[in-house]
C-alpha cells in the first residue's frame, strides 16, 4: 500500500532523515500541499475526472522509485519544479507587449523617445498594421489578445502551419488587402526549449534553376516577404533555444527576436548544465540517468527522447497548459513502470 504524502513526510522526519535545503520533510509537504491547492490544480492534462489529484500523483510518483533514497530525492525535487500558472502567463502576455513589442515598434516607426505623443503612436501601431500570430498551436494566442485588449485582424493562424501549407501569393494578397493592411508580424511562442519548432524545415520548393530544392523553416520563410518586418517573441526560452534562434535571425534582414523571459542555467539539470557536486540537483542528475529504463518502460516509440528530455535540455519546467518535451522525463513521462506528477499530453501519440 502506498502511503500518502503526509505519512511519508512524517515517517522520514521521525527517522532523522534530512533534506538538502534544511527544511523538514513535513515542511516540504506543506509547501507542496499549498501549491497543489493554488497552482497545480490548473494543470490542464489532469483536469479530467479520470486523473488523480496532485497529492495522489505525488505519492504514486515517489512509489515508482525502488529505493528509499531515490524516493526521498523525488520528494525533495518535487518542490524544485518550476511551475508557471495561468496568472504567470497573463503577466508574460502583458510584459511581451509593454517590453519587447513596444521597443520594436519604436524602432520600426523610427520614433524618438522624447516625442510627447510617443505612447499614442506606439499604441496605434500595436493595434493597426501589426499581425499577432502563434508560432505553433501550443501558444494560446487568444489569451494574449485578451490580456492586451488587441483586436482588428480576424485570422490568427499558427505560423508553422502557414509555412508548411500556406500559399505565399494568397498570404500576400490577404496582408495587402484594404481590410488587413499588415506591415509587421509578431510571432509568439509560450515555451522554446532546444528550438525544434523554430529550426525544423517545413517547406520544400524547387530552386530558381530547378536543379535543387530550397527548404524553409519559420525564420527563413520571412525572407519570402522582404517588405514585412518580423519579430519573434518567445515568452519563455531556454539557453540552447535562445542561442539557436539568435543565430538564425541574424541571417534574415527583416527579422528580429526578443524573448520575454530567458531561463538561467540554474533551471536545468542535464549534461549541458552539470550540477554542483553535493547538491540535490546532482542527486537528481544521477537519478534521472539510473531510472531512465524505469521511466521509459516497455514503450516502443522514441519518447521520452533521452533521460534528460528532448535534445537533453533537462528543464525542470511545467506550465499549466502542459509540460515541455525538453523537461526531465521523470517529471512528465508515463509508462507501465512510471507514474509522473505532471503527465504530459504529447503532440503525436
Amino acid at each position: 500500500m502506498v502511503l500518502n504524502a503526509a505519512e511519508l513526510a512524517a515517517e522520514w522526519d521521525r527517522s532523522g532523515c534530512t533534506t538538502a535545503c534544511g527544511a523538514t520533510f513535513n515542511e516540504l509537504h506543506k509547501k507542496l500541499e499549498y501549491l497543489g491547492r493554488t497552482h497545480y490544480y490548473q494543470y490542464i492534462p489532469t483536469l479530467g475526472v479520470d486523473h488523480l489529484d496532485y497529492d495522489r500523483r505525488l505519492c504514486e510518483w515517489i512509489a515508482s522509485a525502488a529505493t528509499e533514497d531515490d524516493r526521498r530525492t523525488l520528494f525533495e525535487f518535487a518542490s524544485e519544479i518550476t511551475f508557471f500558472n495561468r496568472e504567470d502567463f497573463g503577466k508574460l502576455y502583458e510584459a511581451a507587449m509593454s517590453g519587447p513589442i513596444s521597443r520594436w515598434l519604436v524602432d520600426e516607426l523610427k520614433l524618438s523617445l522624447s516625442e510627447g505623443d510617443l505612447p499614442t503612436k506606439v499604441a496605434d501601431a500595436a493595434h493597426s498594421g501589426t499581425w499577432y500570430c502563434p508560432l505553433s498551436d501550443s501558444m494560446p494566442i487568444a489569451d494574449f489578445h485578451h490580456a492586451n485588449g488587441i483586436g482588428g485582424i480576424q485570422y490568427r493562424p499558427d505560423w508553422r502551419s502557414i509555412v508548411a501549407f500556406g500559399e505565399i501569393d494568397r498570404l500576400k494578397q490577404f496582408m495587402n488587402s484594404q481590410h488587413s493592411r499588415i506591415d509587421r508580424i509578431v510571432l509568439l511562442e509560450d515555451f522554446v526549449g532546444a528550438g525544434w519548432q523554430i529550426s525544423e524545415p517545413l517547406r520544400h520548393e524547387p530552386s530558381p534553376s530547378g536543379l535543387a530544392q530550397i527548404s524553409h523553416d519559420v525564420v527563413t520563410f520571412a525572407q519570402l516577404m522582404p517588405n514585412i518586418s518580423f519579430l519573434f517573441v518567445p515568452l519563455i526560452i531556454c539557453p540552447e533555444g535562445a542561442e539557436k534562434i539568435r543565430d538564425m535571425v541574424a541571417q534574415v534582414p527583416n527579422a528580429e527576436v526578443s524573448p520575454v523571459l530567458e531561463l538561467s542555467d540554474a533551471e536545468f539539470i542535464s549534461p549541458h548544465h552539470p550540477p554542483h557536486p553535493g547538491t540535490l540537483h546532482e542527486r537528481v542528475f544521477d537519478l534521472a540517468s539510473r531510472l531512465y529504463p524505469l521511466v521509459k518502460g516497455n514503450g516502443l516509440d522514441m519518447r521520452p527522447y533521452t533521460a534528460y528530455g528532448n535534445s537533453e535540455t533537462g528543464a525542470r519546467v511545467v506550465m499549466y497548459s502542459n509540460t515541455p518535451a525538453g523537461s526531465l522525463p521523470i517529471i512528465h513521462h508515463t509508462s507501465n513502470t512510471w507514474n509522473p506528477p505532471f503527465p504530459r499530453s504529447a503532440r503525436v501519440k
